[in-house]
């Protein structure tokens, strides 16, 4: 199984220092260890020790604004076939990308 998380990558909250990281814990103790999570960040975000411990991996987006997002998605989903050794072709993984499109540009859409 696989989760894909869409983060901004330098939130701010008032009980944690590290949002994201306390985001990605908590999401981390409904799934459990087996659970692939791949992220998608902006390009400022400020990664911590405890992201990368918590994913699989994470990509960023490459421009700004995110007309990118169907290739940020596609690197996402990449990653996550890789991640899963259940694919023994990663290359041939196809995945699926869902679009937050209530947060897309114009030119993204």
């Amino acid at each position: 199984m696989r989760s894909f998380l869409d983060l901004h990558g330098a939130g701010v909250a008032e009980c944690a220092d590290d949002a994201e990281g306390e985001l990605l814990a908590r999401v981390r103790a409904v799934v459990g260890p087996e659970m692939i999570i791949i992220a998608t960040l902006d390009l400022h975000a400020n990664v911590t020790e405890r992201m990368l411990a918590l994913t699989n991996a994470m990509t960023a987006y490459r421009t700004y604004p995110h007309v990118d997002m169907r290739e940020t998605g596609v690197r996402a989903g990449r990653h996550a076939c890789a991640a899963d050794e259940r694919w023994p072709a990663a290359g041939r993984c196809m995945p699926s990308a869902c679009r937050s499109s209530c947060r897309s540009t114009p030119s993204a859409r």
